[in-house]
Parts: C-alpha cells; sequence; structure tokens
C-alpha cells in the first residue's frame, strides 16, 4: 500500500538515519525541495548538500514526528502527499535550543521502477499566532 511506503521512507530517512544520502535517494534524480525559509535545492547533488548542511548543524539533535494526512492520486503514477510534521530538538542559528517547531509537508511523488520517489518537496511552517 502506498502510505505504508510513504510512513517506512520517511521513517527510514528522517526519523532515524539522519543520513543525507539516504534522504537524497528518497528523490527523482531531478527533485526540487523548497525548505521553510524558501531555499530551493535542486538535483541529487544539491539535495544531498542541503541535507548534509542541516544534519550536521541545527537539526543533528532534533526529532521529527511525520504523520500522513492525505494522498491524491493525480494518475497512478503521480500523486500529491500532505504531511502534518512536528519537531523538538532542533536549534536556533544562535545555537540556542527551538521551541516545537509544527507545518506541512507538501510532496508530488512518481512512481519509477515500482518505487515511489519524491519530485517535489515543499516545507511550511506554521508560525504560533500573534500573542494576546
Amino acid at each position: 500500500m502506498f502510505s505504508t511506503r510513504v510512513r517506512a521512507a520517511l521513517a527510514v530517512s528522517f526519523l532515524l538515519s539522519f543520513s543525507a544520502a539516504a534522504v537524497a535517494m528518497c528523490y527523482v534524480e531531478d527533485g526540487d525541495f523548497s525548505s521553510t525559509q524558501g531555499i530551493p535545492s535542486h538535483g541529487a547533488k544539491e539535495l544531498e548538500e542541503h541535507y548534509v548542511s542541516i544534519f550536521g548543524t541545527f537539526l543533528k539533535s532534533a526529532h521529527r514526528t511525520d504523520v500522513v494526512r492525505s494522498i491524491r492520486f493525480l494518475t497512478p503514477s503521480i500523486a500529491s502527499v500532505d504531511i502534518d510534521w512536528q519537531m523538538t530538538g532542533a536549534k536556533t542559528p544562535d545555537g540556542a535550543d527551538a521551541p516545537l517547531r509544527k507545518g506541512l509537508l507538501n510532496w508530488v511523488v512518481t512512481k519509477q521502477n515500482d518505487q515511489w520517489l519524491i519530485t517535489v518537496y515543499h516545507e511550511s511552517l506554521f508560525t504560533p499566532p500573534p500573542a494576546k
């Protein structure tokens, strides 16, 4: 089942290994990523460099929990996937502990050689409402 594969890929790639190479292999060769700050990465080399950077710095001790919200098949080999996420253990740019972070991942995935791979990955960060 597709959703089981998505959950397995998330668990292996993001939650357990924090391996930049493993995460980059979850993408198609010319995949696209856009961070919560809108910083893009395109293609296998840039994607792996991006993950090496973040896994070695502010996400080094982070733990992320992902829950697949929805999967919509656009064709039998293309799907849109929405994933709620939350993270603890991240650091701010000055090295302080970051507060709990929550957001939404929007993926377009394609089936290639009987494997679902990420083609487009957009990451959103929910901002807390202003204090009243």
